[in-house]
């Protein structure tokens, strides 16, 4: 996945994310801890170690220290909270950058080995189910509730609970959401029927695809398949007897997946093939003027045509997840990254400089990255004056709209994570993830010939198969 698409650092999902199947079993104090390979490949280098802003030795930091590893992403927007972080307490920050890609990751294990995890790490709610599960992590509850002071609660599904404490302070989500060029649509396309009818007029009159469907293997294809099946109520796991099990294949919840795939390669037809497409293919989709509509977890695919000057740029806007039937919940997917701590930590340090990052001045420099590609987890934080004020002068000075900044807010009320599926979250999330079974199933079922419910029944059992591996 190249750099253009990454949203942590500009990549979707960073940690959440494995690029191959290799884990790194490591130790933190008496728990074990297994670290998915993760991220978004990059063509950026950096070795494991990465760089340490302070100059402070790998190992062994003092009572006042904050050390934070994290990767190259956002290095100004850190490097600013630090430089206030020390000025106004008596505590100095560490910043460890470790290379885009799986080096942050492999930097963590090579730390909790030696028993000197970081005070703060930036991850995703899938790896922090994961932490969690593996006891690896510790309570951000003192900042959490500083945080929801000030904001309110945040949204339920990216919230990361044990034994009422709450162990993730999330700090954006990205949405699935669709967009659409007005121009060929005669309505907005917010069900399925409306979309594959306006696709197939589209695809017989024009130039473009009706319609953009990515079947490569690729995190994007993965989100936008799983966007698709919760729409329809659709489910990957549930807990049985306290286990989580893939339930992709039981009872009511295989008709929905049937249903899902069957539309999917229904609409394919009225797609490119995209037997390699994902992430960067479906940001440019609107762009390259190859669709009409688009997919996406964030606001790229017309972000990228403001960025280009498209002059149809000003005629693309969001819809939320299209439904079955009208008049349903838009319910989609969405990946929510956020700050933990590790037990063996200095965590009251950690929750302090947690606590003093989540502050508008310094959120709204990365919410406004790309506009609506990061939104808020806490409601509040977008009802803010700073926020309101930031996202009043976008709609004046581009093409952003008010719609587009209405329907990324309801569509961000309507979200589930694939660890929240189940209640403890699931900590396999992420490992259901780096298998990029998902992906193949959505290549089965369009640019393979596979009905939808032998692909179903393959993909559903190596799934299992890769739940079962990361629980063993």
């Amino acid at each position: 996945m190249s750099n253009e698409i990454s949203e942590s650092g500009n990549k979707i999902g960073h940690t959440d994310i494995g690029m191959n199947r290799r884990q790194l079993l490591k130790t933190v104090g008496g728990a074990s801890l297994i670290i998915s390979s993760a991220g978004c490949s990059s063509s950026s280098g950096g070795s494991d170690s990465g760089g340490s802003d302070s100059g402070g030795s790998d190992s062994g930091g003092s009572d006042n220290e904050v050390h934070f590893l994290t990767d190259e992403s956002f290095r100004d927007f850190f490097t600013t909270v630090k430089e206030d972080f020390e000025s106004e307490t008596d505590y100095t920050v560490r910043m460890e950058y470790a290379g885009v890609g799986g080096s942050a990751e492999d930097r963590l294990a090579q730390l909790t080995q030696s028993s000197d995890p970081p005070e703060v790490f930036l991850t995703g709610s899938s790896q922090a189910a994961r932490f969690l599960n593996q006891d690896a992590i510790a309570p951000v509850s003192d900042a959490f509730s500083s945080i929801t002071e000030r904001f309110g609660e945040p949204m339920r599904t990216a919230r990361l609970q044990a034994d009422n404490d709450d162990y993730i302070a999330p700090l954006w989500g990205n949405i699935g959401i669709s967009w659409y060029r007005t121009s060929f649509f005669d309505n907005p396309p917010d069900t399925w029927e409306s979309l594959i009818s306006s696709a197939e007029k589209i695809d017989e009159s024009s130039e473009l695809t009706g319609s953009f469907v990515p079947a490569g293997t690729d995190i994007c294809t993965d989100l936008c398949l799983l966007g698709w099946a919760y729409s329809n109520d659709a489910r990957v796991c549930a807990r049985e007897n306290g286990e989580v099990s893939v339930i992709m294949t039981n009872g009511d919840n295989r008709q929905r997946w049937v249903e899902t795939l069957q539309y999917l390669q229904n609409l394919h037809e009225y797609s490119s093939t995209n037997s390699d497409a994902g992430c960067s293919q479906m940001s440019q989709a609107l762009a390259s003027e190859s669709s009409a509509q688009a997919w996406y977890v964030g606001s790229r695919p017309k972000y990228q045509s403001i960025s280009q000057n498209k002059e149809f740029a000003d005629k693309i806007s969001a819809t939320t997840q299209p439904t079955p039937e009208a008049e349903q919940d838009p319910m989609t997917i969405a990946l929510a990254e956020g700050l933990v701590t590790f037990a063996n930590s200095n965590t009251t340090a950690a929750n302090e400089y947690i606590d003093f990052l989540f502050q508008p001045k310094y959120l709204n420099k990365i919410y406004f990255l790309t506009p609506l590609q990061n939104v808020p987890i806490f409601p509040g934080i977008s009802e803010t004056e700073g926020y309101q004020n930031r996202i009043n002068e976008i709609v004046s000075e581009t093409e952003i709209t008010q719609e587009d900044v209405e329907t990324t807010k309801t569509a961000s009320e309507n979200i589930i994570t694939l660890a929240s599926e189940t209640n403890p979250p699931n900590p396999y999330s992420g490992a259901i993830l780096g298998s990029r079974k998902l992906s193949e199933l959505m290549y089965d079922v369009t640019v393979g010939d596979s009905s939808p419910e032998e692909a179903l029944e393959t993909r559903a059992s190596e799934i299992q198969d890769a739940v079962n591996e990361a629980r063993n």
